[in-house]
């Protein structure tokens, strides 16, 4: 069954439809003091000046600890890697770590972060070699995909 909008509605719908999408985009990026600024609508403000910033994605971790809420993709990892996680600076909104990374053909040593608690499944991932994975953290709660 096929469902008619009606058009006289769809200039209402797309309005609402806008108004949720930007009162939800906030923009965080990571400074090399590794501060968060956070701005609405793709603008971000850097000493009195605002810039439009489309930040995917983080390629390196931070000497401090990876953020909540931005996604970092690590690339291939070798050797001995310690994943660590910077604490939220803002507990009035839920906090999600997420990274990802690949394997060489030889299986890097990871170090996990002190703050995940847990694991879904109940233990945290055995890294093997020529892998993507894809880890999140949310209340503790460790998650983790791989392929």
């Amino acid at each position: 069954m096929t469902k008619v909008i009606d058009s006289s509605n769809l200039g209402y719908l797309i309005s609402k439809i806008k108004a949720a999408f930007w009162s939800k985009t906030d923009v965080v990026t990571v400074n090399i003091d590794n501060t968060p600024t956070k701005s609405s609508n793709n603008f971000v403000k850097s000493g009195g000046v605002y810039s439009e910033v489309h930040p995917d994605f983080v390629t390196s971790q931070p000497a401090n600890g990876m953020l909540p809420n931005v996604m970092y993709k690590l690339g291939t990892l070798t050797g001995t890697v310690s994943f660590t996680m910077a604490s939220a600076s803002d507990n009035t909104i839920v906090n999600h770590w997420y990274w990802t990374f690949e394997t060489s053909t030889t299986a890097p040593t990871i170090t996990w972060p002190a703050a995940i608690t847990g694991w879904i499944g109940g233990s945290a991932p055995t890294i093997e070699a020529s892998k993507h994975y894809e880890i999140s953290v949310l209340d503790g709660i460790g998650a983790f995909i791989s392929k």
